[in-house]
């Protein structure tokens, strides 16, 4: 089962009076990079929120958004009147820049704002961490579930592109006598042009002949390519949820290198058609392999 870089989780949980919600969405990266916007008090754990997240999530660009909300009702809290009306003017500005009549909900934003709304305590207790890093944990879950049904649709994509290759390699076989036949007019016709009484070592000239057929025959460029293919499509159905991608860029890259290669030994036109169209569908394959976990 392939899994997609791109994903999004959410998951809201209530616990120590306050309502905590985390968002958690991924882009394609090689490396685990991963951005994080907290509460201030929730500093402290800022570090173990980035293991958790790069533990399940493995790599790719992650952006995880943690906001914490005092459940209405409760008087343990305080506003800090300066982030508040630092927010409500830049809200307001914003509305008049939209024409927007009515500036009654401003209040409402400017509350669930970050950092707004305070606890008393600024100090994260057991119970709210718990919360925290459950409320976490589900959103990283939920974006792998998102991943994965990615995967399963990138999955079909991938095969598809190897399937319409495979396809073409087939059809070469069709041409291989006309560029047979081709090749060995061009040498008859390069041999006519030599003087009448134009001496030549016939074992040199055999040795030269062995040495020039070998090198324009594409027999093992084929047998590789079907090889490379059959061997992308079982890493796809072997696939596990980290390092796949990387696997199958890497076999990408050398049906690229068999289907250049049959490019430069074609010499004919309806070949040369089939590698320019295997090409095409690679250049797919490698966009799509970038998004692979």
């Amino acid at each position: 089962m392939l899994f997609s870089m791109t994903g999004y989780g959410k998951s809201q949980k209530e616990g120590n009076d306050v309502l905590i919600t985390v968002q958690v969405r991924t882009l394609n990266s090689k490396q685990c990079d991963q951005n994080i916007k907290l509460p201030q008090r929730y500093r402290e754990k800022e570090q173990e929120i980035r293991q958790l997240a790069c533990n399940i999530l493995k790599r790719g660009k992650i952006d995880v958004l943690i906001n914490a909300e005092t459940i209405e009702g409760n008087g343990n809290f305080t506003i800090d009147h300066q982030k508040a009306l630092h927010y409500h003017s830049e809200l307001k500005n914003l509305s008049e820049k939209m024409s927007m009549k009515s500036n009654d909900d401003l209040l409402g934003l400017v509350l669930k704002m970050p950092d707004v709304v305070i606890p008393s305590s600024d100090e994260l207790n057991e119970e709210e961490w718990f919360v925290l890093k459950d409320c976490t944990l589900t959103a990283v879950n939920e974006c792998m579930d998102f991943r994965k049904k990615e995967g399963a649709a990138l999955e079909k994509t991938l095969i598809n592109h190897a399937t319409i290759i495979e396809q073409k390699l087939s059809h070469i076989p069709e041409y291989e006598k006309e560029r047979i036949e081709y090749q060995r007019n061009k040498i008859v016709k390069e041999l006519e042009k030599l003087p009448q009484n134009q001496d030549y070592n016939p074992a040199r000239f055999e040795e030269e002949m062995v040495y020039y057929l070998e090198k324009a025959d594409i027999t093992e460029e084929k047998v590789r390519l079907a090889q490379h293919i059959q061997y992308f499509n079982q890493t796809i159905k072997e696939a596990n949820s980290d390092g796949t991608g990387k696997k199958l860029s890497f076999i990408a890259q050398e049906m690229g290198r068999e289907i250049n290669t049959l490019g430069n030994k074609a010499a004919h036109f309806e070949i040369q058609k089939l590698v320019v169209e295997m090409k095409d569908e690679l250049e797919k394959i490698k966009e799509q392999v970038l998004n692979i976990l």
